[in-house]
């Protein structure tokens, strides 16, 4: 969500670029301002951040608790009205029964300005009014992305570590939502014209890699086996999705999400094979990437597959 807030102060009014990723009700990153002048909070659970411009991020224990009732606040409006009824917010509809105000605790939201947005064009308030105790401010939004994918250490202070998961915000039926994570292992794989050399073949699944087919072993070896090939150990970004796409568009989507988080590919991407066009099968891309960590936070991937 990305836009503009402004605050009240003293009954003077200071107005700053906005964006906020949102992706569980206590999983929040809110940026207020423009290049070079950032301010920064992180909101992870029970563990909160925030930044200065200039500064590293310090643990903001005095702000945590406002944090995690407006992201769960931002987290019950953007899922209305799966979440209803509840007993938890206050809840008021404007004349064409959508949410105008939404309170809990001593919080209150009020909602108004809506507007078609995000993947499929749904009704969302541009503009959220925050009453508190602490301060009072207007957000106004020009931007939704409703299918956005986060990478977990969004919501938390940068640290080199290897692995990750990305989550998919505000969409139900998560079962069947896409699953994306770097992970760094070695692929074992027999190529096609190799597979028919041996009588008993261990686990594994038919993969794609560019114009050829390959076996690729499920479990690590225990035995040696002619032809063999490893990819050596590497980092991939791995896509697994229910969507019922073919090789190629996976590939050149998984090719998009690298390119929008800043990932380099070094390599040829990996498909898994499915014949069955059912949605239930799940398909899977491996993308291999480099190992250098971002320097910031990755931006939220649009994926427009649903």
């Amino acid at each position: 969500m990305t836009g503009e807030i402004t605050f009240t102060i003293n009954n003077e009014e200071i107005s700053q670029p906005i964006d906020t990723w949102l992706a569980e009700k206590d999983k929040m990153r809110i940026t207020v301002g423009g290049d070079g002048l950032k301010n920064i909070f992180l909101l992870d659970g029970n563990e909160c951040w925030s930044k200065v411009p200039n500064q590293v991020f310090t643990e903001y224990e005095s702000g945590m608790k406002q944090l995690q009732i407006e992201t769960e606040l931002r987290w019950f409006v953007m899922r209305l009205p799966w979440d209803l009824p509840t007993d938890k917010f206050e809840l008021e509809l404007n004349s064409k029964n959508l949410p105008s105000l939404v309170s809990y605790k001593e919080t209150t939201l009020k909602l108004s300005d809506y507007q078609k947005m995000g993947t499929n064009g749904i009704l969302y308030p541009t503009k959220w009014q925050w009453l508190s105790p602490e301060m009072q401010r207007v957000e106004v939004y020009k931007n939704i992305q409703d299918g956005s994918l986060f990478l977990d250490h969004s919501f938390r202070p940068l640290k080199n570590k290897i692995t990750d998961t990305i989550r998919l915000a505000h969409k139900e039926n998560e079962v069947l939502a896409n699953r994306l994570s770097i992970t760094k292992e070695t692929l074992f794989f027999l190529s096609e014209e190799n597979v028919n050399t041996e009588k008993e073949l261990p686990e594994g699944h038919w993969w794609i890699r560019g114009d050829n087919r390959y076996y690729m072993l499920t479990n690590p070896l225990k035995k040696q086996i002619k032809h063999l090939e490893s990819s050596g150990e590497q980092t991939w970004l791995r896509w697994a999705t229910y969507d019922n796409i073919n090789e190629k568009v996976g590939i050149e989507r998984i090719t998009a999400i690298c390119n929008q988080t800043g990932r380099e590919i070094i390599g040829d991407i990996w498909a898994k094979e499915v014949k069955d066009s059912q949605r239930r099968l799940i398909r899977v891309f491996l993308a291999p990437i480099s190992q250098e960590e971002f320097q910031e936070a990755s931006p939220p991937v649009e994926t427009n597959q649903r």
